[in-house]
């Protein structure tokens, strides 16, 4: 139910963007989806199958083999709707298509070693059992 009443979504598979856009476009934009290659085999909502459990299902790389993962990141980051949203991000930094990452705004290297350590040592006072089986 709430996959429904979200207004857009942002579905990441190992790190990289399989969908990002309207939620009632999801399912349109994984059905145009192909396998790639020589199986043009094209992929349906099952019935009786939730919407985000489906895609989920699909750019699941623990579900699937990487191969078949792939034409879904490519069929997106090839899309008109991953360009529009790239030129938009662009837009609102008001900085060139091309430097949308600006390696002056990355945290220091100690300041995140310092928080990782903290939030470490938060979680073995917290629950010390974890700690001590891993």
């Amino acid at each position: 139910r709430l996959f429904r009443l979200s207004d857009d979504f942002l579905l990441l598979s190992s790190g990289q963007v399989a969908y990002a856009g309207p939620t009632a476009r999801a399912v349109e934009h994984f059905r145009r989806v192909s396998l790639g290659g020589d199986n043009k085999e094209s992929w349906d909502l099952p019935p009786m199958t939730s919407a985000i459990e489906w895609i989920l299902e699909l750019v699941d790389t623990s579900f699937n083999e990487r191969s078949r993962v792939e034409p879904i990141m490519k069929a997106w980051s090839t899309s008109e709707a991953a360009s529009a949203l790239r030129c938009s991000i662009a837009e609102q930094r008001g900085s060139k298509l091309s430097s949308l990452v600006y390696p002056s705004m990355q945290t220091p290297f100690l300041w995140q070693t310092y928080v990782l350590a903290w939030r470490m040592s938060i979680n073995a006072i917290r629950n010390p059992a974890v700690v001590w089986l891993r």
